[in-house]
Order: C-alpha cells, then structure tokens, then sequence
C-alpha cells in the first residue's frame, strides 16, 4: 500500500515557513490544523493530482511487492512477499481528536480515531527472523476496530526541505479480526495462528521493539516525501503563502 498519504498528513499541516527561507505564511490557530485534516478526508477520496495522491479510499492496487533485508541488533529479519488485489477501506472515516502545530520548535500535532478500517489481499510470501522460517500462499481478510494513532513530530530545515528531527508514535487497536488462510501452506494452521494474530493484536501495538520499527518505517516515508518537495512547494499547495 501507498503510505505517501500518511506522511502528508503529517507534514502538509504547516502553516508557517521559517523566516530565513524568505517565506511568508498566515500565521493559523491549532483550530486550522484540524479543519485541514477534515478536509483531508475529501483528498483521500478523489485524490490530488498536485500533491501526487491518488484515490486511497477505497484503496485498490493490483499488485504490491514488499522485500526487507535487516540486520539490526543481532536479529535477522527477511521477507519477500507479492500481495496482489489489495482493497482497503475506510481510510477517510477518522475522527479528528486533536491537531496542534507548536511554530516555537516546530512541533507537529496530531490524534486521529478510526472507527473501523478493512482490508483484503491475495499473498505469497516467505521469509525469516533469525533462524525461523514463515511461509504461505492464500488471502488475507482483516478489520481493525477503533484504531487511534497519536504523534509528535519536529521538523528541521535542510535547505529548501523539511526534516523529520525527531518522531513519537502511540497506536491504539480496540480489536482486530485477522483471517489467513494458507500459512505455512496447512488450513489448521492458519486457523490458529489467525486466532492468536486476531487475540494479541493490541499488546503488540505496546512492544518497544515493534514500535521502535514501525517509527523508523514512517520517518523514512515522510523524509522520502518531505525530500520531493521544497517548502515552498509545500506551503503553496495548501494555499497558505501570502
């Protein structure tokens, strides 16, 4: 899936450029933060041609290839999977709890809460952490329940760009319903594994590890994001220069 989107939510809420970039912006309340993510939420139904997003409730995508290779503190994670006709909904349905940006440190803001996210994929996969192999070959149907993400961002300028300086994350799952069918090629198997998945999903959302990964992985796509366009750009789209 496309994660481009979640890495402009983040980011597209800056209403004030800094000074020695030559920008001029409307200084906004914490209440523009959030009529901007309402607005969002039209965005990731039509789309924004300019901000290059495409149509991401309902997500589809015929095929989507996801290859890891880590080495990282003496544990060994490989994968290489192909997901194919993936269809999520639900992405544009959050409730805007908070968005706040602190222009004194460059602070971002923001709570949102999804009452009810769906998804669907064919998979083939295989892979390994440290010396345990996974495998399989099936679809997968999965609906999160109340998920809430929170988090703080600073940003830093490097050049005509932002900077991700440093990232917090909290998620939140109320209940998962996980099913798989074809891991590790057994349908016992998979009834299992689905059950525990579907029964452990929320205590995982605490693991330091797992978080500490999950924030590595949303600091790189809003970097690789932040780096295609300048602040310029950024702030122009928004219609927020002067």
């Amino acid at each position: 899936m496309n994660h481009m989107a979640f890495g402009l939510i983040l980011i597209c809420c800056l209403t004030r450029a800094i000074e020695t970039n030559g920008y001029h912006v409307t200084y906004a309340k914490h209440t523009m933060f959030e009529k901007f993510l309402e607005k969002f939420k039209i965005i990731l139904k039509t789309g924004n041609e300019s901000l290059g997003i495409p149509v991401l409730d309902p997500f589809y995508a015929k095929q989507i290839s996801i290859k890891l290779d880590q080495n990282k503190n003496e544990e060994i994670i490989n994968l290489d999977a192909l997901l194919t006709n993936v269809n999520v909904g639900g992405l544009s349905e959050y409730k805007v709890i908070d968005g706040d940006f602190q222009v004194i440190g460059m602070k971002l803001n923001i709570n949102l809460s999804w009452p009810l996210i769906t998804a669907s994929t064919d998979y083939d996969m295989k892979g390994s952490v440290d010396s345990y192999e996974f495998y399989g070959n099936g679809e997968i149907d999965l609906s999160a329940q109340d998920f809430t993400l929170e988090t703080e961002i600073g940003f830093t300028v490097n050049g005509e760009h932002f900077k991700v300086k440093n990232m917090e994350l909290k998620l939140f799952l109320r209940a998962l319903d996980f099913r798989a069918t074809g891991l590790f090629n057994d349908e016992e198997v998979s009834k299992v594994l689905s059950a525990v998945i579907s029964d452990t999903a929320s205590e995982m959302l605490k693991d330091v590890t797992i978080m500490n990964r999950l924030r590595l992985f949303a600091t790189t796509t809003i970097d690789d994001f932040l780096s295609t366009k300048t602040i310029g750009e950024l702030l122009e789209l928004l219609g927020v220069v002067d």
